[in-house]
C-alpha cells in the first residue's frame, strides 16, 4: 500500500458551490464562496486567447485553477511547479480580456492586450476606504494585473526551465481621476516593451493606460503608467540584499520619539468623519512610531509607522496561491495612509465643507522601486516618509514625500515621489438621498395629484450644483437639459451627479438614480445637460410686450389647474391669453430650499404655463392631452434670483419642436421691474390621459386623491350594466409608476393584467355603490366585491377577458 500526494486546485471544487460572489464589505467571506461560478453565462465581450475564452472563469483559473486551463502550454505546471498567477478574490481585479494583438510564446515588442474590470457598486474596498472612491492599492492592481496576464501569455516557459516567480519591480505613473462607486467598468491596455535577460532573470516592461467606462459608454482617462516586471529564480529570493541604506538612514529606524499613536483603535480624530483613515481590512498601519514636524531637508516633517506581519492576514491567502506574498500595492497604500495621517495632523481639512482624501494625489506622478518582498514568516514592516512639499493648488491641499518601506530592518521599497491631497467632497461626483418623508417639500410636487416626483427645476438645480462644485464658478446658464423620464418618489431615492468638462464649452453633467435589481442593480441616467459657468451669456433681451387679450384667472392652485402643494406655491396672480400668459410670483412665498439657483422660484416660472389646458393656445388640441416637461433647450440667468419680492413671468407659445405636434414649445421670461433676470425655452410632451376630458379639474383632483366619488371619473366605461377596461389604458395612465395602485388602493407591484382586472371590478362596483373605487374591496377569487367597512352588502361579479380588455358584469340570478 502506498500514499501519493498530488496537487489540489481549489477551483475544481469551489466553482460548483454557488454563483459568482463579490465581497461587499470588510466582513470576512469564506474563499470557497468567492470561487463560485455556477450559473455564470458565457461572456460575449471576452476575446479568445490560446484557444480559450478569456472570460472571468479563465481569470479565476489564473488565480486558483489548474494551469492547463490555459491549454497545453500550461500542462507542465499541473504537477505542482509554481507559475505566474493572478491574485485570487477579494484581490482579483480582472474580469475579462476583450482584445489582444499578440501571439503566445512570442514576446515581440508592441504586443498588447486590453483587459476590463467590472467595478461592483458594493465592494469591500469602497466600504473600507475613508470615502467611496477606489483606493490607490486597488487601482494599482487594476492596471498591473493585466500585465501579469500578458507576461504569462507572451514569455515562453520551456518544460525544462527552473521554477520562476513573477514580481513587479518598479513603476512610475500618474492617476488622472479618482474612481467613485458607480463607475461601470475600467478598461486597461498594456503594451510590451523590449525584454532583457541576465543571470536567469527576465525583465518584462510595459506601457499601460487605463480608462473608465461610465454608464453612458463614455471613456474617461484614469491612469498612465510605465512599469517593469521580472521572472526570478526562486533561489534569488533567499539572498535579497534590498536597498542598502547608509548608517544615518539606518539610525533613523531606531531614533526615539515621544509621539506614538495607536491607529487600530479607530480614534475619533483618525477614524471618523468624512476625512478619515481606512477601516481595518484596508488599514496597513498599526501605529505611528515617530513624528518630527520640523525634520527633513525641507523642514516640513519626517514620519515613521509600523505594522506587525500576521501570517493569517487575508491578503496572503489571496496573493498568490502557492506563493503567498504581501502585494506591493498594499505597501504603497501604507505610505498613502501615513501621508493621510500627516494631513490630519496638519488639520488640512479646515474650512472645507466635506473634506475627503483623493486615492492618491491626482495629477502628481508616483514612482516606486521594489527590491524585496514581505512574506508570512516576516516580523515587522516599517514605513518611513520625509515630507518634501506641502501646499494648496486648484484642487485642494496636498503633501508630497519621499518614502521607504523596511522589513525587519532591511529596506526593500523606495518611493522617490508620492503625494496625497485633501479635496472638498468629490468635485466630479456627488451622491445624496431624496426622501419625501424627510424633505417634505418634495411631497408637494405630485404631477398627477398622487405620486410625488422630482420637479424639473430640482433636476436643473442638481445639475447646476455639480458643475459649480467642479469649476468653482457661478452658474450662468444651461443648454440642452434632457429628461429621459420622470423620477418618481414613492419612497427614498438615491441620486448621483457626474460632471466633467464638455467637448465644447461648459460642463457636461448627468443625474442618475439608483435602481435596485439584485445583481443588475445600477445607477441609471434620468437627466443630463451642459452647464455654463463663469461669465453671464451676453446682455439680457428686451422685455416681452404685454398680452393683448389676457384674462385674469382664478387661483390655479385652488382650481387644480396646478397640482403643487404649499411649499411650491410661488404664483400670486395669473392672466391667460390666446398666445401666452402673464404671472406674478412672490419669491418669499414658497418654502422650497433655495438650492444653488433658486429651484422653487425656477419651478414657479413654469406655473405660468396652463399645461393641463394647452388647447387654450393650440386650436383643435384634444382636451385629454396634458403637457409635461420634456427638455430645456436653454436657460439663461442674467443675475442671481431673489429670495424675496415680486417677479413678473411672461410665457409665450412658440410653436412645435421640429414641427412635432406633440412637442409644444414655450418661451418664458422672468422680469424684475424693467430688467430681464432669466429666460428659458421649455419643450413639453403631450401625454394622453384617457377620460380626463370629461372630468372638471377639481373633480379630477378629488378622484385622484380619493376624497370623493366622481361618477364621470375612472378608466373604464360602463354601458348597459357591463364595464369594460383596456389593459393598455391602465398602462398609459401610469405615466408615473404607482399611480393606479395608489388611486385604487392596490398592493404595490401587481402585474399589469392583474392590476387591470382588479381596477375594472372596483370601478364596476363603485358605480353600483356610489363609492370611490379605492373604497371597494375585491374578493381573492374575483367573484364578489363590497364597500370597505360595509361587508353586509356584497355585489357578485363575473370577470371575463377578451384579448387585452377586461369585461365585468353582475351575473344573472340562478
Amino acid at each position: 500500500m502506498g500514499l501519493a500526494l498530488v496537487p489540489d486546485w481549489p477551483l475544481e471544487y469551489w466553482r460548483w458551490l454557488g454563483p459568482p460572489a463579490v465581497q461587499a464589505s470588510g466582513a470576512p467571506v469564506p474563499l470557497p464562496v468567492l470561487g463560485g461560478l455556477r450559473g455564470l453565462c458565457p461572456d460575449p465581450a471576452a476575446a479568445t486567447l490560446a484557444g480559450r475564452s478569456a472570460d472571468f472563469p479563465l481569470m479565476l483559473a489564473a488565480a486558483w485553477g489548474r494551469p492547463s486551463a490555459f491549454g497545453t502550454r500550461g500542462t507542465q505546471f499541473d504537477g505542482g511547479k509554481r507559475c505566474a498567477r493572478l491574485p485570487g478574490p477579494p484581490y482579483l481585479f480582472v474580469t475579462r480580456i476583450v482584445d489582444a494583438g499578440l501571439e503566445p510564446d512570442r514576446p515581440c515588442p508592441g504586443s498588447w492586450l486590453v483587459a476590463e474590470y467590472d467595478v461592483p457598486e458594493q465592494a469591500w474596498y469602497f466600504e473600507e476606504n475613508g470615502t467611496r472612491v477606489m483606493p490607490f492599492a486597488v487601482l494599482n492592481e487594476v492596471v498591473l494585473q493585466p500585465c501579469g496576464m500578458a507576461a504569462s501569455l507572451l514569455v515562453p516557459q520551456p518544460p525544462d526551465a527552473p521554477e520562476l516567480l513573477f514580481r513587479n519591480l518598479q513603476g512610475n505613473g500618474t492617476v488622472l481621476r479618482d474612481i467613485p462607486a458607480g463607475i461601470r467598468t475600467l478598461r486597461t491596455r498594456v503594451e510590451l516593451g523590449d525584454l532583457s535577460q541576465f543571470d536567469g532573470v527576465t525583465l518584462v516592461p510595459f506601457e499601460v493606460s487605463c480608462e473608465a467606462v461610465d454608464e453612458t459608454g463614455a471613456l474617461l482617462p484614469v491612469m498612465e503608467l510605465s512599469t517593469q516586471f521580472g521572472y526570478f529564480p526562486v533561489a534569488s529570493f533567499a539572498r535579497q540584499p534590498g536597498l542598502l541604506p547608509t548608517a544615518t538612514e539606518r539610525a533613523r529606524l531606531a531614533e526615539p520619539c515621544d509621539r506614538v499613536v495607536e491607529l487600530r483603535h479607530r480614534q475619533e480624530r483618525y477614524g471618523s468623519g468624512s476625512l478619515r483613515l481606512p477601516g481595518p481590512m484596508l488599514l496597513m498601519l498599526d501605529r505611528v512610531t515617530g513624528y518630527w514636524p520640523d525634520a527633513g531637508r525641507a523642514g516640513l516633517g519626517r514620519l515613521r509607522a509600523e505594522r506587525k506581519v500576521d501570517a493569517g492576514d487575508w491578503y496572503f491567502r489571496a496573493h498568490f496561491f502557492t506563493d503567498p506574498v504581501q502585494p506591493g500595492s498594499l505597501g504603497l497604500e501604507g505610505v498613502v495612509q501615513l501621508l493621510q495621517w500627516y494631513l490630519l495632523e496638519r488639520d488640512a481639512g479646515t474650512g472645507l465643507t466635506a473634506p475627503r482624501f483623493e486615492s492618491v494625489a491626482v495629477g502628481h506622478e508616483v514612482r516606486w522601486l521594489y527590491r524585496g518582498q514581505v512574506v508570512p514568516s516576516d516580523g515587522v514592516v516599517t514605513f518611513e516618509a520625509e515630507i518634501t512639499e506641502y501646499g494648496t493648488d486648484a484642487r485642494g491641499r496636498y503633501v508630497r514625500a519621499e518614502a521607504w518601506l523596511w522589513i525587519d530592518g532591511r529596506r526593500i521599497y523606495h518611493l522617490p515621489r508620492i503625494g496625497v491631497r485633501v479635496v472638498d467632497g468629490h468635485p466630479a461626483v456627488r451622491e445624496l438621498e431624496l426622501d419625501p418623508a424627510v424633505d417634505t417639500w418634495l411631497d408637494d410636487h405630485r404631477p398627477n395629484f398622487v405620486v410625488p416626483a422630482v420637479p424639473l427645476m430640482t433636476t436643473v438645480d442638481q445639475l447646476a450644483t455639480a458643475a459649480a462644485r467642479l469649476t468653482g464658478q457661478p452658474v450662468v446658464g444651461l443648454r440642452e437639459v434632457q429628461l429621459h423620464r420622470w423620477l418618481p418618489l414613492p419612497g427614498p431615492a438615491r441620486i448621483r451627479t457626474d460632471a466633467e468638462p464638455a467637448a465644447g464649452e461648459g460642463t457636461a453633467v448627468r443625474l442618475s438614480v439608483w435602481r435596485e435589481a439584485g445583481e443588475l442593480s445600477r445607477y441609471e441616467v434620468v437627466g443630463e445637460a451642459t452647464v455654463l459657468t463663469g461669465t453671464v451669456p451676453g446682455p439680457p433681451p428686451a422685455l416681452l410686450p404685454p398680452l393683448p387679450d389676457g384674462r385674469p384667472q382664478p387661483d390655479p392652485y385652488e382650481a387644480a389647474e396646478l397640482f403643487h402643494g404649499p411649499a411650491l406655491q410661488y404664483l400670486t396672480s395669473l392672466t391667460v391669453g390666446s398666445t401666452g400668459s402673464s404671472a406674478v410670483l412672490d419669491a418669499g412665498r414658497g418654502t422650497t430650499p433655495f438650492g444653488r439657483l433658486g429651484q422653487g422660484l425656477l419651478d414657479g416660472f413654469l406655473h405660468a404655463i396652463p399645461s393641463q389646458s394647452l388647447w387654450r393656445w393650440i386650436p383643435g388640441l384634444s382636451q385629454d392631452l396634458v403637457g409635461y416637461p420634456h427638455r430645456l433647450p436653454w436657460l439663461d440667468l442674467y443675475e442671481p434670483l431673489p429670495t424675496s419680492g415680486e417677479l413678473r413671468v411672461e410665457a409665450r407659445f412658440a410653436g412645435f419642436d421640429q414641427g412635432h405636434h406633440l412637442l409644444p414649445v414655450i418661451d418664458v421670461q422672468a422680469q424684475i421691474g424693467t430688467r430681464v433676470v432669466a429666460r428659458l425655452r421649455l419643450v413639453e410632451v403631450l401625454v394622453r390621459l384617457p377620460g380626463i376630458e370629461r372630468v372638471p379639474l377639481r373633480d379630477r383632483r378629488a378622484f385622484a386623491t380619493g376624497l370623493r366619488y366622481v361618477p364621470t371619473a375612472g378608466l373604464s366605461s360602463t354601458r348597459d350594466g357591463i364595464t369594460t377596461l383596456s389593459v393598455d389604458t391602465v398602462r398609459r395612465f401610469d405615466t408615473l409608476p404607482g399611480t393606479t395602485s395608489r388611486i385604487y388602493r392596490l398592493p404595490a407591484g401587481l402585474p399589469l393584467p392583474e392590476r387591470s382586472t382588479r381596477i375594472a371590478v372596483k370601478e364596476h362596483v363603485s358605480g353600483l355603490a356610489r363609492a370611490h373605487p379605492g373604497q371597494i374591496e375585491v374578493a381573492a377569487d374575483l367573484r364578489s366585491a363590497w364597500v370597505a367597512g360595509a361587508p353586509g352588502t356584497v355585489w357578485p361579479v363575473r370577470v371575463e377577458h377578451e384579448a387585452d380588455v377586461v369585461v365585468v358584469r353582475c351575473p344573472l340570478p340562478d
